[in-house]
């Protein structure tokens, strides 16, 4: 299975993102959003960081989950890969956390200001999860 795929669109920048649940669709957005970022990396090994966060709903958790990843590429000038995912619904909301095997970023490519709202589909067919996700740049 693809992981992700980019999509026409007439302003921003959107993908696809494909898993077979929501760990792995997570996962894989978060290579998405690296993928298009591009940032070159200065040298030297990669440190571990710890995120937690929570939403109303999946949708809700994608998006601020890109978004956090976005602030810290932006903010703290880290980026990297995703790992140790880890999604649950407690009562009604979705947790998530994960750890980021983060670099740090030299030059940051691509500039991505948000994950929207804008269009976001997130859905399950046939054990395949999908979610269509619109960027702003």
């Amino acid at each position: 299975m693809k992981k992700f795929e980019i999509l026409d669109h007439t302003a921003d920048i959107a993908g696809r993102v494909y898993g077979r649940d929501l760990r792995e669709l997570f996962v894989n957005a978060s290579t998405l959003l690296y993928s298009l970022m591009s940032p070159e990396f200065r040298g030297g090994a990669a440190a571990d960081a710890d995120m937690e966060l929570s939403g109303d709903t999946a949708e809700d958790l994608l998006v601020k989950f890109l978004n956090e990843l976005i602030y810290r590429a932006e903010v703290k000038k880290t980026a990297g890969s995703v790992f140790d995912m880890n999604i649950e619904k407690k009562g009604a909301k979705f947790h998530l956390s994960c750890r980021i095997k983060s670099r740090e970023i030299r030059v940051p490519g691509r500039e991505i200001k948000a994950a929207t709202y804008h269009g976001l589909i997130l859905e399950e067919q046939n054990g395949v999860f999908t979610a269509d996700v619109i960027f702003d740049i």
